[in-house]
């Protein structure tokens, strides 16, 4: 009887385990150890928007095939227009942020944006998942 308990508290520590792992979002780290280099931070700040802001990130190709932008998340109340779809080596792509005080709701703001990237090879696809930050206080 005792043996069979421990064995059902196994069975679900075990499981709980899985669920926490599937609870991440695509970009983050893991949570328990095994982080891969983590990519630089993509944030900007707005500071207090009064009126309509943009920013334009930038992301360069330093690799040697071209990068295909194949999704992108967008958070509610903001404009995000990628400019670049498909990046060639050695060349900048541009994304333009917009945050309009008049379709958001007052006070703080911390959220975020993902893009999904794919780079061919002969008969390897290597997808990249690129967050980037975005903060500020509407009046």
């Amino acid at each position: 009887m005792k043996l069979q308990k421990f064995i059902m508290i196994i069975i679900a520590v075990f499981a709980f385990t899985l669920m926490g792992y599937g609870q991440v979002e695509p970009g983050e780290p893991p949570m328990f150890g095994n982080v891969r280099s983590l990519k630089p931070m993509y944030l900007h700040d707005f500071g207090k928007i009064t009126e309509t802001q943009t920013y334009s990130f930038k992301i360069k190709n330093t690799g040697e095939l071209v990068i295909d932008i194949v999704d992108i998340k967008i958070p509610a109340k903001m404009a995000i227009n990628v400019m670049d779809f498909h990046i060639n080596p050695g060349e900048e792509g541009t994304i333009i942020v917009t945050a309009d005080p008049s379709y958001m709701e007052k006070g703080s703001f911390y959220t975020w944006f993902i893009l999904t990237t794919e780079e061919k090879d002969s008969d390897k696809i290597k997808t990249e998942i690129i967050k980037f930050y975005l903060q500020g206080e509407v009046e």
